[in-house]
């Protein structure tokens, strides 16, 4: 569920495709109005990508901070902590904690 910003910037688009749908008449209207959308929908999308990465950076610190690991390495979209004496792969561990983003 989008909270805020997300919220917000989600209705604006939708009312804006809304209203180009509605009101598009030909295909040269709506070529000409398609760019401010797609700006429209970069914006949105930009937005959600920094966020989820921000959410799941924070649920990264805080798995490593409670199971006491030193390093975070990121190899093909798994994530790992290294602690002293062993490597564990803490993906699962992540994906529990930011359910509670979502």
């Amino acid at each position: 569920m989008l909270r805020g910003g997300g919220r917000s910037h989600l209705s604006t688009l939708c009312r804006s495709v809304n209203r180009e749908v509605l009101e598009s008449v030909n295909v040269f209207e709506f070529a000409g109005r398609y760019k401010p959308l797609n700006e429209k929908f970069r914006q949105f999308d930009a937005y959600v990508t920094g966020r989820a990465s921000t959410k799941l950076m924070q649920a990264i610190s805080k798995v490593g901070r409670r199971n006491h690991y030193d390093m975070v390495l990121r190899k093909k979209d798994v994530v790992m902590y290294r602690n002293r004496t062993t490597i564990a792969d803490i993906t699962s561990l992540v994906k529990a904690e930011i359910r509670d983003y979502l």
